[in-house]
């Protein structure tokens, strides 16, 4: 009698979708018999979409890092503001992972600086503070939002922008943000106009922060121009222009006082970079043409400026800041634990002013955090901002001595839009912690690189 053997069917790709879709059909009815939820279905399928990010992240980190920074950096409001905090979260903390695995497995080499470790010590300390806070779930609260901004844009940021093909990768994401909110900008004033007098509020974002943002995307707008790495550079000085013009004309409207000073802090400082000049000159030119035309467009800000409304020049902050300086005169060494000053400063507050609410912004990140972890936490915050400052300096004047270094302006570009967002930032409400400041910190430590192509052509360019 002649044997009879089995075959095993190969596995081929039409195969394997077949059974992933059972499986997943199965996983999606067994989900919404435990899970009393319309949407649990979805959950099977968000998980599984989760699962191939992930893997996909794992082999490049690189890619999960720059979503993590494309996902934080979308305008507030374009998608439900529950579903972005629980993207950006993931999105970090994926991307961390992703990255740890590869230092794990692949033996990548693990870069640090001062900062990394001087906001490591800050976390330290703030955990600490707990033992006396008086909101400990706040506290924590904080101490993860801290965390996740130490991971992203320090420990990630510098192991992945070292060397010039990833700081283009990165610049280029962070400019992508940059015309997501100018496109955003020219949307509302499509669909909702813009009456002179008013603050012109662009999604779920402040009217403060806006312009101030899109000020701080401008180094990764002017990459390619700077750093030689795109074909045609009259094209990319062109759209620059253009980004600059949209960002001038959003500060205008926003009526943001902050935003009109860190404009003219970075107009003025990018006269002294000869690749930059020409921004400045243009801006000057159509703001002249604007004032003759339609000079009701700065109604609202000559209005804020000249403090005709009941609020002072600073909006009322003085009151904030002569309160949280009583509180800190109180709890000068260890402070009232993080994350509880909004709501520790209400008793000192009404000394200054009637008060109505529970909670205050101190409107200023220095005696925020001072006021929240005392002055040991203040030192170690204030020296995750002097390490890079001074780093960047170091990176900046070694270059400057090279005058044939075709770097000396990206730096000059970095430094200055820091330095116009630092202006804003010293009396924003939840600026010590926000995407943003960290950004900045990102950008001082940043060691720029040339691509390969512009140095053989500027070694050529001095030998002529």
């Amino acid at each position: 009698m002649k044997e009879r053997t089995l075959t095993t069917p190969s596995l081929t790709p039409q195969t394997i979708a077949v059974v992933v879709a059972v499986l997943l059909v199965i996983a999606a009815g067994g989900v919404g018999l435990i899970v009393s939820n319309n949407f649990a279905p979805l959950y099977v399928f968000a998980g599984l979409i989760a699962i191939l990010v992930m893997i996909l992240w794992v082999k490049n980190p690189l890619l999960g890092f720059l979503t993590a920074v494309w996902l934080v950096f979308l305008p507030l409001g374009l998608i439900p503001a529950g579903v972005q905090s629980f993207l950006n979260r993931a999105a970090a903390v994926g991307a961390f992972t992703a990255w740890s695995l590869s230092v794990i497995f692949k033996h990548r080499k693990i870069v640090i600086n001062p900062a990394v470790i001087i906001m490591a010590g800050f976390l330290v300390w703030s955990l600490i503070t707990l033992a006396w806070s008086k909101s400990p779930s706040q506290s924590l609260y904080q101490l993860q939002i801290y965390t996740l901004r130490w991971l992203l844009f320090l420990v990630l940021g510098t192991n992945f922008v070292s060397e010039g093909k990833s700081q283009t990768d990165l610049m280029r994401v962070i400019a992508l943000n940059g015309w997501i909110l100018m496109f955003t900008f020219i949307f509302t004033l499509i669909t909702s106009g813009y009456t002179p007098g008013t603050r012109l509020k662009i999604a779920g974002m402040n009217e403060n922060e806006a312009a101030v943002l899109g000020l701080l995307f401008i180094p990764a707008i002017l990459w390619n121009t700077l750093t030689g790495q795109g074909k045609n550079n009259l094209g990319h000085k062109l759209i620059a222009a253009i980004y600059m013009l949209l960002t001038s004309l959003l500060a205008v409207m926003s009526g943001s006082r902050g935003s009109m000073i860190s404009l003219a802090v970075l107009m003025l400082g990018f006269l002294f970079i000869r690749e930059t000049r020409i921004y400045p000159l243009l801006a000057l030119g159509v703001t002249t043409l604007v004032v003759l035309i339609y000079p009701q467009l700065f109604t609202t800000l000559i209005y804020r400026l000249t403090v005709e409304s009941s609020e002072s020049l600073l909006g009322g902050r003085e009151y904030i800041w002569k309160a949280a300086m009583l509180m800190i005169s109180h709890h000068p060494w260890l402070g009232v634990g993080l994350g509880n000053a909004p709501t520790e400063i209400i008793p000192y507050l009404r000394y200054f002013a009637p008060i109505y609410t529970s909670s205050v912004a101190l409107h200023n990140p220095l005696l925020t955090i001072w006021a929240e972890t005392g002055l040991f936490g203040l030192l170690l915050y204030s020296g995750i901002l002097i390490s890079s400052i001074f780093i960047f300096a170091t990176q900046f004047l070694r270059e400057a001595r090279q005058q044939t270094s075709p770097l000396t302006a990206a730096y000059g570009v970095i430094g200055i839009s820091v330095l116009a967002y630092l202006v804003s930032w010293f009396k924003g409400g939840g600026s010590e912690s926000e995407f943003a400041f960290f950004l900045a910190i990102a950008l001082l430590n940043l060691k720029v690189g040339v691509c390969p192509e512009r140095a053989i052509r500027t070694a050529k360019e001095h030998l002529m």
